[in-house]
């Protein structure tokens, strides 16, 4: 399957490593290599979907319809940790750096290595927001390589691990924790709106906005997941064991009211549909 980490990259990995100590030979690329554990990116442009996923030091990109295969991005310097997309532009976040590309072709890269390595990034309108391990989500204007325009900083011993922006919720973001805490920011003041606590002590892995107002769907390590209210911070739906819920191993969310239906995969990731 196409969003499937393909199982044989670790013995192509070992071959290109083999051929890197000989001067005459250097990996280019691989054959049938379709993505790996990081999350893709998927953007809608008219009729059509893309999806974006990274192959090691590179990104590619597949039309979801045909699964054809339509662009091949620049090689980088190291790995790829983390994707965004929004029209012509593609960002790959490698270690504290992000490398912006328009279409294949390499523009420029926002840089931040105080912040520690980057964790997620996330395309809202002419801002690109990007994670980082130092609890840090750096505010970065497209096309303003020299600095990010604001930083919210973290409280000091959390560590976060992904972000959401909820619809309608204007320069906010969520911000998940592995302490199982989540943080709603005001992203262009840095304030701190509102601490969520007690949704479970479980490491947060995922979050994701849902069509009915006000609520998220949130993936845990421990295979909890919820549909929390961030407005009134109370939980409308839940699953103890989402691993082990539907068909191959998918998790199934059903808000009985709406009936709007998520499926997401071992709490890692959740989509509303």
């Amino acid at each position: 399957a196409l969003f499937k980490a393909h199982a044989n990259h670790v013995g192509w990995l070992r071959d290109c490593a083999a051929m890197q100590q000989q001067p005459l030979f250097a990996p280019f690329r691989a054959l049938g290599y379709i993505t790996e554990d990081v999350p893709f990116a998927v953007q809608r442009r008219g009729k059509e979907a893309w999806v974006t996923v990274s192959v090691g030091k590179c990104w590619q990109v597949y039309n979801c319809e045909s699964l054809r295969l339509v662009l091949v991005g620049p090689q980088l310097a190291h790995t790829i940790r983390a994707l965004a997309v929004k029209n012509d532009l593609t960002w790959a976040a490698m270690g504290s750096t992000i490398v912006e590309s328009r279409r294949i072709a390499r523009v420029g890269a926002y840089r931040l290595e105080a912040a520690g390595p980057v964790v997620q990034l996330l395309a809202l309108g002419e801002q690109l927001l990007s994670l980082h391990n130092g609890g840090v989500v750096a505010v970065w204007r497209v096309g303003e390589y020299e600095a990010p325009e604001h930083e919210v900083r973290m409280p000091e011993g959390f560590q976060p691990t992904c972000l959401a922006h909820p619809d309608t919720y204007l320069n906010k973001v969520v911000v998940g924790g592995a302490d199982g805490r989540l943080l709603l920011y005001n992203f262009v003041s840095g304030a701190l709106l509102y601490t969520f606590e007690g949704v479970n002590a479980s490491a947060v892995q995922c979050i994701a906005g849902s069509p009915a107002l006000d609520v998220v769907g949130i993936g845990f390590a421990d295979g909890h997941a919820v549909l929390h209210n961030l407005r009134t911070d109370t939980k409308v739906l839940g699953f103890a064991n989402a691993a082990g819920v539907g068909m191959a191993a998918d998790a199934s969310l059903v808000n009985d009211r709406s009936g709007t239906r998520a499926n997401g995969g071992a709490c890692t990731a959740i989509s509303f549909r």
